[in-house]
């Protein structure tokens, strides 16, 4: 006899209760809403605590995946959302691969999915070397490596770095000006460092992009280097690429203001990660004696910012600012100052973890789950080519098919109105490598009233000959007043003297009868006088025939002074 259905039902139902009570759980399945089963997972993100030279410890990075994972778990209540920092004690960044073997092999579950988040720099490449043997992901937010455009190589590495190449930035910016002849000068003051290795970047860059440069490195301070520098720009180009600090840029300014090169035909584009109090505030404004000196000169200057400054400016990242201080001074029980907080790294390290947990749960809602291990490569393959406009972060995030974030920047000119350095020029990079396109963000002034920027060559032009010319031809309009003013001071002499000769020889002085005058008449043969001529190019000689009057000798004297006289000669030319 076969059992009550309903009891059958019952018994079924009470013995899967009781073997889920039982066992071990590691994926509960859980019904969506469309009637398929979505496992439940573990995603942990491993931090290493490097970057470059900076010791384990290095943890500031820690308060934006915290703020990353929060909000994952927001977004995905049903699954579990972790972080473990890797902090060894007395290593060294070329420790980091026997720290993250170690922990694979001994501190690893397998059961959960991981993913490796590092600021990384140096050490980027290694990583990315050992965790693409173990397929786990690896997305580094501090620096990245060419060496990763090969996929094969570096099938689960990604970047959210904010650094742009500047060499490349540069170069694509100066082609699409048509500034091909630039002068740089670097400022050899302290902090002069990533200037130095922006400096390297960018000329290496510039000998392949077709742009001439002349390079100089001197303190831009306050004296006879910077009216040398200003000399010498003068005469190679009408753009200066500067690379230095705030003071150095105001110190070179001040002093092309006592030379007159600040009225809008020379250019002073300064480069700089990001113009925020961290990396140093381009403004005219220091409440001293030569700030309203400043504020006309900076009329003149444009900024290149290697990073989005329109991003670092959105009410969403300021809120974040806020709350990683917080975080901050809860897990280190201190203050967080500007250099614990290096907010573009912080940025870039929220959207890596953001990024990844995306790609998780795209992953398992695309095929249902899964399949055992970390699958670095699969996740890292689903990144590429994607864009993310909705991160906690802000912006408009879009990893190009390199691996690396494509990056936005910005060129800024002097802003009348608000009287600061504000953005016009918008450069985009295009997912080709290491190219941008270049965008007008409004249709205002940018330039001293004007809409467009001079051009890159030199007033007098490469060998000075315009210069040359210009001068020439001042003396010659100069010369040539003066010759107009003797002229008629010759002919005023004239007449008196012919005026006088009325009380001596009488009112009828000047008739003639037509044997008085038997003088060869001369023709008039133009040519060219030159100022540095000594002497009159020419003679005029008389033989009269007869005898003459005195007062008709006076006329003829009179007649053949002003022939032979220098004025003469430059009205009429030469005599032949």
């Amino acid at each position: 006899m076969l059992p009550n259905p309903v009891c059958y039902t019952l018994l079924w139902l009470w013995s899967l209760l009781g073997k889920a009570t039982t066992s071990t759980i590691t994926q509960v399945p859980t019904l969506t809403a469309i009637g398929t089963v979505k496992p439940t997972l573990h995603i942990e993100f491993i931090l290493t605590g490097f970057f470059g030279c900076f010791p384990p410890g290095t943890t500031f990075q820690q308060t934006a995946v915290a703020t990353a994972v929060k909000r994952l778990r927001g977004l995905y209540p049903k699954h579990h959302w972790t972080w473990t920092l890797l902090d060894e004690q007395n290593a060294t960044p070329g420790d980091i691969n026997v720290i993250l073997a170690q922990w694979y092999y001994h501190r690893r579950n397998p059961n959960w999915v991981h993913i490796v988040v590092g600021l990384a720099c140096l050490e980027a490449l290694p990583m990315s070397d050992l965790l693409g043997n173990y397929d786990v992901l690896l997305i580094t937010s501090g620096g990245s490596n060419r060496l990763m455009r090969d996929r094969q190589r570096c099938p689960t590495y990604l970047s959210t770095t904010p650094y742009a190449q500047s060499g490349a930035v540069v170069c694509s910016l100066l082609n699409a000006l048509n500034w091909t002849t630039v002068f740089i000068g670097l400022d050899s003051q302290p902090k002069a460092s990533y200037h130095q290795f922006s400096l390297s970047q960018i000329t290496a860059k510039l000998v392949d992009c077709g742009v001439t440069f002349t390079a100089t490195t001197a303190p831009f301070s306050a004296g006879s280097s910077i009216s040398r520098i200003l000399m010498e720009f003068k005469r190679k180009s009408r753009v200066f690429l500067y690379f230095g600090e705030p003071p150095g840029l105001r110190n070179l300014l001040v002093a092309a203001v006592e030379f007159k090169m600040t009225h809008g035909d020379y250019v002073y584009l300064a480069i700089c990660q990001l113009n925020i109090a961290h990396f140093g505030l381009f403004t005219w404004q220091q409440h001293d004696e030569d700030d309203e000196k400043v504020k006309m000169a900076y009329r003149s200057v444009l900024l290149l910012s290697i990073m989005d400054e329109e991003l670092y400016g959105l009410p969403s990242f300021l809120s974040l600012v806020q709350e990683w201080a917080v975080r901050y001074q809860s897990m280190f029980n201190k203050t967080a100052l500007d250099s614990d907080l290096r907010v573009t790294a912080l940025t870039a390290s929220h959207a890596a973890t953001e990024i990844a947990g995306i790609a998780v749960m795209e992953a398992v809602e695309r095929h249902g789950e899964l399949p055992a291990g970390d699958n670095g490569q699969f996740l890292a393959n689903s990144i590429l080519n994607r864009t993310y406009p909705h991160l906690g972060v802000g912006g408009i995030w879009r990893m190009g098919s390199f691996g690396i974030i494509l990056h936005t920047v910005q060129l800024g000119s002097f802003d009348v109105e608000e009287q600061f350095l504000k953005g016009f020029l918008r450069g985009t990079e295009t997912g080709v490598f290491e190219t941008y396109s270049w965008a007008r963000m409004h249709s205002r002034p940018i330039w001293h009233g004007r809409q467009f920027l001079p051009p890159d060559l030199p007033l007098c032009g490469l060998d000075g000959a315009a210069c040359h010319s210009d001068q020439l031809f001042s003396v010659e309009v100069v010369g040539g007043c003066a010759v107009v003013l003797v002229t008629l001071a010759g002919i005023l002499g004239s007449l008196r003297k012919i005026h006088r000769s009325r009380f001596i020889f009488g009112s009828d002085w000047w008739k003639l009868n037509d044997t008085a005058l038997d003088t060869a008449l001369c023709t008039f043969k133009s040519n060219v006088y030159h100022l540095t001529n000594p002497e009159p190019p020419f003679e005029i000689v008389y033989r009269p025939t007869h005898h003459y009057q005195p007062w008709q000798q006076l006329i003829f004297h009179t007649f053949v002074e002003f022939c032979n006289s220098t004025q003469f000669s430059l009205l009429f030319g030469t005599v032949s």
